[in-house]
């Protein structure tokens, strides 16, 4: 699963100089075509910043994107006017997350944090590059939940620009890559598959979804 949320479309099985029928073309087909045509439905990664920005901007134009300047403001001006959601993977979480960060991996731990959001605090969601947080934030919106944004470039951006990591202990530089395709988006010399220290994973893994 890519972090775009979306599907792989499966291959049709192919066999070497043979033609294949395609029911949707009404005729035979090449195999090679088929196969390219199996490649295309497959999303790639984006090759640049600008075009991930600009497809999560189409598929999610209902979500308020906010950028890491801005969210660095909000978080040094007043932090408890911002619920801030993290919602990559708990592996993720775990390497480094944005300070006053809470995990929220699944529709239903953001579900929880939200019903304890304060009265006019705004919410905003992160992961990676900012698919899985903006269709998280959709699935808020779409529950009449208010006062939502996504972080535009998400913890990929944050961390390009310097700006402070976390592991729930001390402070750090490095994030999880996701993996090695969508980890081009991420400076390299950030990459970390695992927690610096072992009290930071720990740390991290208190950060326990809330109660009701």
């Amino acid at each position: 699963m890519s972090p775009t949320g979306y599907g792989v479309c499966r291959r049709a099985p192919q066999r070497e100089g043979r033609t294949m029928r395609s029911p949707s073309l009404g005729r035979s087909c090449p195999a090679w075509v088929l196969l390219l045509l199996s490649v295309a439905c497959a999303p790639a990664p984006p090759s640049d910043w600008d075009e991930t920005r600009a497809r999560i901007r189409a598929a999610f134009p209902e979500i308020p994107q906010i950028s890491t300047a801005q969210l660095a403001q909000w978080m040094a001006a007043a932090p408890e006017t911002v619920l801030l959601l993290d919602v990559r993977r708990p592996e993720e979480f775990v390497v480094s997350h944005i300070p006053g960060a809470h995990p929220a991996p699944t529709l239903e731990a953001a579900l929880r944090w939200v019903a304890r959001r304060r009265k006019g605090q705004r919410i905003v969601l992160y992961c990676s590059v900012g698919f899985r947080s903006s269709k998280m934030a959709k699935q808020l919106l779409d529950r009449g939940i208010s006062g939502i944004h996504n972080l535009e470039g998400s913890i990929f951006a944050w961390a390009n620009e310097g700006r402070p990591l976390t592991d729930g202990v001390k402070p750090v530089q490095r994030v999880h890559p996701f993996d090695e395709r969508w980890g081009r988006l991420l400076d390299p010399r950030l990459w970390a598959w695992h927690p610096e220290s072992p009290q930071g994973t720990r740390a991290s893994r208190k950060a326990q979804e809330p109660s009701l």
